[in-house]
């Protein structure tokens, strides 16, 4: 893969001016449209059209920055492609969603209600019922909580 930075003529940086990159990218495009080259011998319009290839990859590879730290990075010798990393082991996988898991059960209502006495059960009770005729009254609901919930 050619280096898209020297492709477009521009300095390597992750904090690219896009615009700066992206008129550049135009300039070469037009400059390289086969359209210039239809007179032109076969090989000249072949190495035409390669190169018109390798500035737009160099441009789809600059404006998206993951793509263009990647460049970066393989510009140094690090050769980093996203979605190449080494896979988990499937076990701490297992042991991961288990875990994250756990929390919601405890907040299930199964386990809730087992958790709850008559007048707790009568409190929400009331709530839901009241809320859906919009008849629910906050001081009442506070003063029967505060009797409730001690």
């Amino acid at each position: 893969m050619h280096d898209p930075f020297t492709t477009l003529g521009l300095l390597p940086a992750f904090d690219l001016d896009v615009e700066a990159a992206e008129k550049r990218h135009r300039e070469l495009s037009r400059a390289l449209h086969p359209d210039r080259y239809a007179q032109s011998p076969p090989a000249e319009r072949r190495a035409a059209l390669g190169k018109a290839i390798e500035v737009n990859e160099a441009w789809r590879t600059l404006r998206d920055p993951i793509r263009r730290g990647e460049a970066l990075l393989r510009r140094m010798g690090l050769h980093v492609d996203e979605g190449q990393e080494p896979r988990p082991d499937p076990a701490l996988l297992m042991e991961m969603m288990e875990k994250k898991e756990m929390p919601l059960e405890s907040y299930t209502w199964t386990h809730a209600d087992a958790k709850l006495d008559d007048a707790q059960r009568q409190l929400i009770s009331d709530f839901f019922s009241s809320k859906r005729d919009g008849s629910w009254d906050v001081e009442k609901a506070r003063r029967k909580a505060a009797g409730v919930l001690k």
